[in-house]
């Protein structure tokens, strides 16, 4: 009878461990076939950013076969979320958020390499502050080493790192024809502090989409990376 017992804990125990689901992030859009791990039906929480509302939404997204967009005949899968009417800002799943109203502070994208710094409110007259600190790169003068840094207070963290270059606008440009940016702002995770979302990519033919959340910070951090898609744009 014990062995019996021990028998079906070790089963319960290894259903429950097999149900729990690994953190993933999709930008709704085109992707290779089958890279996405997404499956049509299956609900993944839909962060909807509009005039009206911003929340979370437990919908089922849809995965459909296309061509490839970039590659012509190559197969690709068109994920989307057809419930909510409109397109998503992101499809999030395994991660502790709920479905519910979030708290957006910017939702209008921002150039890292041209908007910043930002200055961003949550709950507080004390404000986070998303900067971009550049300096020579091997005594180059038109070659720069930047930091994404992130910092409210006394505490700062670098979020990122970047090879900058300035133009003959004078403009500066981070990494290889790419366009790194903050997506959106706000609290997903409804404890009273900032959470970002970023496209971190440095090279045009990959990109790079990090969500932050402050509770997965570290030790001396104000968020921490909970989870990251990588993918080739224009897929």
């Amino acid at each position: 009878m014990f062995k019996l017992a021990l028998l079906a804990f070790v089963l319960a125990h290894a259903a429950t461990a097999a149900a729990v689901e690994s953190p993933a992030l999709l930008l709704p859009g085109e992707y290779p076939a089958g890279e996405t791990g997404a499956k049509a039906g299956d609900t993944w929480l839909a962060l909807v950013v509009d005039e009206e509302r911003s929340a979370l939404v437990a919908t089922p997204v849809a995965v459909d076969a296309v061509a490839d967009p970039v590659f012509g005949d190559a197969p690709a899968d068109r994920v989307a979320a057809p419930a909510l009417g409109g397109q998503p800002l992101a499809l999030l799943r395994g991660l502790p958020l709920r479905a519910g109203d979030v708290v957006t502070v910017l939702a209008e994208p921002k150039d890292l390499a041209r908007d910043l710094p930002l200055m961003m409110f949550l709950n507080s007259a004390e404000a986070y502050r998303l900067t971009l600190d550049c300096g020579p790169l091997k005594g180059d003068r038109t070659r720069e080493r930047c930091a994404l840094a992130f910092a409210r207070g006394g505490q700062r963290q670098v979020l990122a790192q970047f090879e900058g270059t300035r133009v003959a606008s004078g403009q500066r440009a981070l990494g290889v024809d790419a366009a790194p940016a903050l997506l959106w702002a706000g609290d997903v995770d409804r404890d009273g502090r900032l959470d970002l979302l970023l496209d971190l990519s440095d090279r045009y033919d990959l990109g790079a989409t990090s969500l932050f959340l402050s509770t997965a910070a570290g030790a001396g951090e104000l968020a921490g990376r909970a989870v990251t898609l990588t993918k080739r744009p224009g897929n």
